[in-house]
């Protein structure tokens, strides 16, 4: 939300919670795009002295077709101001076969440090196993909550198995009776990657994409 609210609120409000969390010893910030008016904005807060160079930046695409994943990719560039992404992932394997030679061109062009793909819900579970079999990716991004625990009967575990980082999405989600909510400030990278510089396993902290006030964004991880 602060993000998708900078065109009514500015682009103070994201800057707040990324601030704190690079305070609090978090540098993730998991972005897709948006518009380019928003994504604009965020270019310049990401690159503001003392966030620029403290922050792991991705992105995704979720196009089909070639030319125009590329084109997404080179318009988040220019919107975020950076020749160089940390991490680019396929959204939700969109079109994935022609998606991810245009990943692997990236990598190998150093403009992206890492290569990975998403999925949201279990339908994709198998898809996703096939193409992690076959293509290694350097990252995987799925669904973990107490609400959401399909991922830890055999994504996880594989995902282990394989050496491939993971990042947790939507984890304080919690379904919860009489209309309350509530929100579990916490998470983990919970795979071994093959990288030497991410083979941990560590809890937050991270930021709370729902929240746009740094003390309800942020949490304290443990090693």
């Amino acid at each position: 939300k602060p993000v998708s609210q900078i065109a009514t609120r500015g682009a103070g409000p994201i800057s707040e919670v990324l601030k704190a969390l690079v305070a609090q010893g978090g540098s993730v910030i998991d972005t897709w795009p948006r518009n380019a008016a928003n994504d604009a904005e965020l270019g310049k807060v990401i690159n503001q002295p003392g966030l620029r160079d403290a922050l792991f930046v991705t992105s995704k695409i979720d196009k089909v077709g070639k030319q125009a994943g590329i084109e997404q990719f080179r318009e988040t560039q220019r919107l975020y101001r950076r020749k160089h992404l940390d991490l680019l992932q396929v959204f939700s394997l969109t079109d994935v076969e022609t998606q991810w030679p245009n990943l692997k061109d990236f990598k190998a062009a150093g403009e992206v440090r890492y290569i990975g793909v998403t999925v949201s819900t279990a339908s994709l579970y198998e898809p996703l196993e096939r193409f992690v079999k076959k293509e290694k990716p350097d990252f995987v991004q799925v669904n973990y909550s107490i609400t959401e625990r399909d991922a830890e009967q055999r994504i996880l575990p594989m995902m282990q198995d394989l050496g491939i980082a993971v990042i947790i999405n939507r984890p304080g989600k919690i379904r919860a009776t009489r209309g309350w909510r509530l929100q579990l400030l916490r998470s983990a990278v919970v795979c071994e990657h093959r990288s030497p510089e991410l083979k941990t396993t560590r809890a937050g902290p991270f930021a709370l994409p729902a929240s746009s006030t740094p003390g309800f964004s942020l949490c304290n991880g443990a090693e």
